[in-house]
């Protein structure tokens, strides 16, 4: 969050976050991530959620936040896409609605 801090106020097309505990471990996105990623959107920064989402739940609640916040503009998935845990297809209609 300090690092985050000092760029507050350059023009970023986004802050990449990744707990990198999580990170290509298939277990899910934490409460502690959820919160880092409502902070750094609170602080006005376009983040993109990355490490442990695994799963639709995880979409879900990276969704929720959007809905609120909408500096959480994306979300890497490439892990749970590659083992089959997320639908790219299930994800887009879940997005969309």
């Amino acid at each position: 969050m300090q690092l985050a801090e000092k760029f507050r106020d350059v023009p970023l097309a986004a802050v990449i976050y990744t707990n990198i505990a999580n990170d290509g471990m298939m277990q899910g996105v934490d409460q502690a991530t959820l919160a880092d990623l409502r902070a750094l959107a609170d602080m006005g920064l376009p983040v993109i959620a990355s490490g442990g989402v695994t799963t639709m739940d995880d979409i879900a609640a990276l969704q929720k936040i959007a809905e609120a916040q909408s500096n959480l503009i994306g979300a890497i998935v490439g892990r749970a896409i590659y083992e089959g845990t997320i639908s790219v297809q299930e994800a887009c209609a879940t997005l969309a609605r």
